[in-house]
Parts: C-alpha cells; sequence; structure tokens
C-alpha cells in the first residue's frame, strides 16, 4: 500500500510539473508575441495613431496572433504594402465590446461573394504581372456589383487550415474606413495590379467577426 500510495505521489508531482513547464513555455511565448506586436503596432502609430484606433488597447497572447509588416524606404520595390493584421481567439468579450462602441460601418460584407476586390491578388513570386491585371477584367466581365477592396486573409485561412484567402461563410466583414490616397510616402511596386484605376493606392481598416468560432480579426492595410 505504501508503494503505491508513493508511486501516486510520484505520478502527481510529475504530471503538475510537467503542466507548470507547460504554462512557463506558453507565457514566455506569449510574451515574446506582445513584445514583437507592440514594436511593429508602434511603428503604425508613429506614422498616425488613427491608422489602427479599432484594434484593442489589451490583447491576451495567449489567445491571439499577428502578421504584419511596415514599409521603409529603399525597401519598397518587391512588396505589396504595409498591413498588420491581429487575430483573437476566444474573443467573446472582444466581439461585444466592437459592437458596443458602435462603429460607424461603410459596408457589410460577404467574405464568399465572388464579386469581392481583394487586395493584393496574388504572390508576386508565383504569377505574372498580366494575370495581375486580368484580375479586375474577370470582375467586370461577370459581376455588376464589385465591392470595396478588402484584405487578402491568406495568413488567417491558413491558421484555420482552410483553401484559398476568402474566410468563410461564418465571418462578418466590417469596412470601417477605406481612402484612395496612400497613407505613406512609400512605392509599392505590386500593389496596384489587378486593380481598378481609382483603386491603385488606398488603405482600409476594419474587422472580421464570427461569432460560431469565437474569433475576430482587425486589420489595416495600404497599398
Amino acid at each position: 500500500m505504501k508503494n503505491n500510495s508513493r508511486k501516486n505521489q510520484l505520478y502527481r508531482l510529475i504530471k503538475y510539473t510537467f503542466l507548470l513547464s507547460l504554462i512557463i513555455i506558453s507565457s514566455c511565448y506569449a510574451n515574446q508575441k506582445e513584445l514583437a506586436y507592440n514594436q511593429l503596432k508602434k511603428l503604425f502609430i508613429d506614422k498616425n495613431k488613427d491608422l489602427i484606433s479599432h484594434f484593442p488597447s489589451k490583447i491576451d497572447f495567449n489567445n491571439a496572433l499577428f502578421n504584419g509588416q511596415m514599409i521603409y524606404e529603399g525597401e519598397n520595390e518587391n512588396n505589396f504594402g504595409a498591413y498588420i493584421h491581429l487575430i483573437v481567439f476566444n474573443a467573446s468579450s472582444e466581439i461585444d465590446e466592437f459592437y458596443k462602441r458602435n462603429y460607424k460601418i461603410l459596408a457589410k460584407i460577404n467574405p464568399q461573394d465572388s464579386c469581392n476586390l481583394i487586395v493584393p491578388w496574388f504572390s508576386p513570386f508565383h504569377h505574372t504581372i498580366a494575370e495581375f491585371d486580368s484580375c479586375y477584367d474577370r470582375l467586370i466581365k461577370n459581376c455588376n456589383n464589385i465591392s470595396l477592396p478588402i484584405p487578402n486573409f491568406a495568413n488567417e485561412t491558413e491558421l484555420l487550415q482552410i483553401d484559398g484567402i476568402r474566410l468563410p461563410i461564418d465571418f462578418k466583414i466590417y469596412l470601417l474606413e477605406i481612402d484612395k490616397n496612400k497613407p505613406f510616402d512609400y512605392s509599392y511596386k505590386y500593389a496596384g495590379h489587378g486593380l481598378p484605376t481609382e483603386w491603385k493606392n488606398g488603405y482600409s481598416k476594419g474587422v472580421a467577426i464570427s461569432e460560431e468560432r469565437k474569433i475576430i480579426i482587425y486589420w489595416f492595410d495600404a497599398w
């Protein structure tokens, strides 16, 4: 009996030590993500704090991921533009907070609509310029109502293990702000291809929400 008791105690000790190790590792990883996010976020705030004013002030990075880039002079020839996307999981409180703020919504967009104008369309490393430019031509032929430009959500669909660059139908895309002027004085080599003339450059910001999945995605894109 004593041997069994000692074995059980040892088992519990190993189990709790393992769980504690996982918590510590997870906490360190979350801290690293938060540090990197804050560094990127500051680059956008230094340009214009209003560009990402709809992003949450507090984030639990145990339940959040981000991706993005800011373009500097001399680095702007082979890219689409500057952007920052933040995806939050288990986001019931963040979703509630978004609705409570009563943002002025310019457009509510179905992510699966085949007439959505998506920026950017493709990776320049896998497609030719001619393929870029043919995208909008196809929309003109097939669509009566083409949407305002919305982001490419390829990074987010990869996280959700979904093929393509369109979010699933259970998401609602809320466009909060869009402008045909560039917020930064940089030249983006690939950004305008596949877009109508009036949208060769610009920026947009908004959120995408799935109440079913309890996920919210915040974005700011400049092209």
